[in-house]
């Protein structure tokens, strides 16, 4: 039997710290010149890397879902999600192992039809349903939770029935940019920012609260508050 292939099948999946997944096994790679130990990428290809070891070329595949970050130092963890290391244009890309609510064995995806304000989170294939910090909704183009005014399609149920007023116009007519800022319901130390008509949901740091007549977080033994720990 051909040695070069015992000394293939006797590799063992190559691991990294921290580890989110396991990578397979590599194959030697003899066309490639390697300049010193460390990740290459492979021309025309998202989820492939060399991985330059002592003179020696091994290939290697990213889980399905991710792409090889070409920033990724020696030791570190060599994939990435998408969000993080975007695709060539044209470049290859691995055939999807799709489940049930997985397009892909990682990922992070929006929920058809469901709330905004939550997402699924993949891996392995296994989907997760997570929720946004409150304010904030899921940004499908860029896998992140977002403010609202940057996903215009959704509105999280935070703000209920909150819409915010109508900027004023300056005296050329312009609409004015300023931030207007109103208590969130009965909370103390949150409160809605309104710009050009989009809100944001804040809240003032450890020991202060937010103060309407002054529209700023200041000490919140000086603001008086209905029910400081409760929302409507």
């Amino acid at each position: 039997m051909c040695l070069l292939y015992l000394y293939l099948q006797s590799r063992t999946p190559v691991t990294y710290d921290p580890n989110p997944v396991t990578l397979p096994p590599g194959y030697l790679w003899v066309d490639f010149q390697c300049k010193g130990d460390g990740y290459y990428a492979v021309a025309n290809e998202c989820d492939t890397f060399i991985d330059c070891n002592h003179d020696k070329a091994y290939k290697y595949l990213c889980p399905d879902g991710l792409h090889f970050n070409p920033a990724a130092k020696r030791y570190e963890y060599p994939c990435a999600y998408p969000s993080e290391v975007k695709c060539v244009a044209g470049a290859v890309e691995q055939i999807p192992k799709a489940t049930d609510q997985c397009p892909n064995q990682y990922g992070y995806y929006a929920i058809e039809n469901g709330d905004c304000s939550k997402y699924i989170m993949c891996q392995e294939g296994a989907a997760t349903v997570m929720e946004c910090p409150m304010g904030l909704v899921f940004n499908s183009e860029i896998s992140i939770c977002d403010w609202p005014s940057n996903v215009p399609q959704c509105s999280p149920s935070v703000f209920k029935d909150f819409v915010c007023p109508d900027p004023p116009k300056d005296n050329d007519g312009l609409v004015s940019d300023i931030i207007y800022k109103y208590r969130f319901g009965n909370q103390c130390k949150q409160y809605i920012a309104c710009q050009l008509g989009h809100p944001r949901l804040l809240s003032c740091d450890g020991g202060l609260a937010f103060d309407e007549a002054s529209q700023s977080c200041i000490d919140e033994d000086y603001v008086r508050c209905a029910a400081p720990n409760t929302q409507e």
